[in-house]
């Protein structure tokens, strides 16, 4: 790394085991890995690295390739504080679990994010994909963003700012781009909010879950039949395919 004068206050790991960071339990070995702390730590790194750089958040929907990769891996999952702005506004930081957030709505008696249950992965790679079912998404309860850009330069962007839809979110389109933290706002619990997490459990109960997972891969496709992407896998017969140890659910 250039500017050797400039101070972490991280640990930079070599040869870190890939499968130890992506839920898929596979991959060869980092060449370097850290995680930062700090937003101002992710900001020395890009401006003084001078080889590549991986983001990572909770290692869902990654596949690593076997062997040496070179470069720096970046994990967001120590940048993880959260602060209560208003009773139901909070600013979270990207590397907080999604399920832990969940949770900690929950104690606030606030809800809205109920379709998240079960979701793995960080608050910034869900914001990252637009992350969420029976049509709802992350991107749906943001106020802002605040993003460190591939010029080493942080940048806040509102709502209105950029596009996202099914599966998509606009702030992705620079994949050197790190979602640092947002600003979510949530309502007031409602009755029926434990019924639908009940509901999600209940889906989930033919899931694989106690196996290694990328979690939910497959995208629904926009088409005139409306199929799923689990019906369609279904009717082609991909459905329990496997290559070596990797199965399709």
């Amino acid at each position: 790394m250039a500017g050797a004068k400039v101070t972490f206050q991280q640990e930079l790991l070599k040869h870190k085991k890939l499968s130890e960071i992506c839920t898929l339990g596979a991959g060869g070995e980092a060449e370097f890995f850290t995680q930062p702390k700090n937003p101002e730590d992710f900001k020395n790194i890009f401006t003084y690295a001078n080889i590549p750089l991986y983001i990572i958040g909770g290692g869902s929907n990654i596949l690593f390739p076997d062997g040496l990769v070179k470069g720096i891996f970046l994990s967001t999952r120590k940048l993880n504080s959260i602060e209560w702005l208003s009773d139901f506004k909070l600013k979270v930081h990207s590397g907080h679990m999604l399920a832990n957030l969940l949770n900690e709505i929950s104690k606030r008696n606030s809800g809205g994010l109920e379709f998240a249950y079960g979701i793995p992965g960080t608050v910034g790679g869900a914001i990252y994909g637009n992350a969420g079912t029976s049509g709802q998404g992350i991107c749906d309860l943001i106020n802002e963003v605040c993003t460190l850009e591939s010029n080493g330069t942080f940048k806040i962007w509102n709502k209105n700012d950029f596009d996202y839809s099914y599966r998509y979110c606009g702030l992705s389109d620079d994949s050197n781009r790190i979602i640092i933290s947002c600003v979510m706002t949530f309502r007031e619990s409602k009755i029926d909010d434990k019924q639908k997490i009940q509901e999600l459990i209940s889906k989930r109960k033919n899931q694989p879950i106690s196996f290694r997972s990328a979690g939910c891969t497959f995208k629904n496709p926009v088409t005139q039949t409306n199929k799923s992407a689990g019906q369609l896998l279904d009717e082609c017969g991909c459905k329990g395919l496997n290559v070596g140890g990797a199965v399709v659910s």
